[in-house]
């Protein structure tokens, strides 16, 4: 329905009315394959929600940029979001969960545009586009694949690049973010935390208030993540030399519900960290 009503207002009439239209139908066929795609209906809808990202993207205050990665053999798809009106704006690699690919963060991705960043998001290996690869969890390598490959362009700044990961995603970039790229100039783990000194570490060999983490490091969550406790936050922000914890009242796992809020601010931190 939200894509044939996308499709009929293109063609006469405002241009944002089509772009809410095909960004509605974009959620629903993200519901029909949540929270992972297993079979081939619920990768017929994810191909479907890609189809209407890719429509609304055309008609983005800058429109949406499908950029191709080289990656193990292979092309890995990213999307790039450019804010309006700054020439080089700094970059933020945004990488979602296991079950939040890169067409799924258009609202966050809207308030990081507004405060003048760009954002390219990517799916990690073996989840949503990029199927095709097996599932990465000891190493990071799409994150230096889309770092090497975004650092080469020069409609970006690419002197001021930083990353964010939530949930999955956050793991992925923390293990990168442990490789002290100094390209890197600030780190948002969303949901997401080292586990230092207990199962699954992702510096197995460190201990808790080890400094591990040469830049800023933001770690933001709810206190109610079993998953992701209070405690894995204090002892990932507290592994950087340049750390701060943001623990979001009652919220439960990446604590959606603050978003509309924490987002707006994370992109004032990022700003502040990056022009440092």
């Amino acid at each position: 329905y939200y894509e044939d009503r996308g499709d009929a207002i293109v063609k006469t009439g405002p241009r944002r009315a089509a772009v809410d239209a095909y960004m509605a139908s974009s959620v629903y066929y993200a519901l029909a394959w949540f929270p992972r795609v297993n079979s081939d209906q619920e990768a017929k809808a994810y191909d479907a929600q890609l189809r209407v990202y890719q429509k609304g993207g055309k008609l983005f205050d800058v429109p949406l940029e499908v950029v191709k990665v080289p990656f193990k053999g292979g092309q890995l798809t990213t999307y790039l979001h450019k804010p309006v009106g700054v020439e080089k704006p700094p970059l933020v690699i945004w990488a979602g969960g296991v079950d939040q690919y890169k067409a799924n963060h258009w609202r966050p991705i809207q308030d990081m545009n507004a405060k003048g960043f760009a954002v390219a998001t990517l799916d990690l290996p073996g989840y949503g586009e990029s199927r095709q690869w097996e599932r990465e969890t000891t190493t990071s390598d799409a994150h230096l694949a889309v770092l090497d490959y975004y650092a080469k362009r020069t409609d970006l700044d690419t002197t001021r690049i930083s990353l964010f990961g939530q949930s999955m995603g956050a793991g992925a970039t923390l293990r990168f973010t442990l490789k002290n790229d100094p390209r890197v100039k600030a780190v948002v783990a969303m949901c997401g935390a080292l586990h230092l000194g207990g199962r699954g570490s992702l510096a197995p060999e460190s201990k808790p208030g080890e400094k591990l983490i040469n830049g800023p490091l933001l770690v933001v969550n709810g206190t109610r993540d079993a998953g992701n406790t209070p405690a894995d936050m204090m002892s990932t922000y507290q592994s950087a030399k340049e750390g701060d914890l943001w623990l979001l009242g009652l919220g439960e796992h990446c604590a959606i519900e603050y978003w509309p809020v924490v987002i707006p601010q994370m992109a004032t931190w990022l700003t502040e960290k990056i022009n440092k």
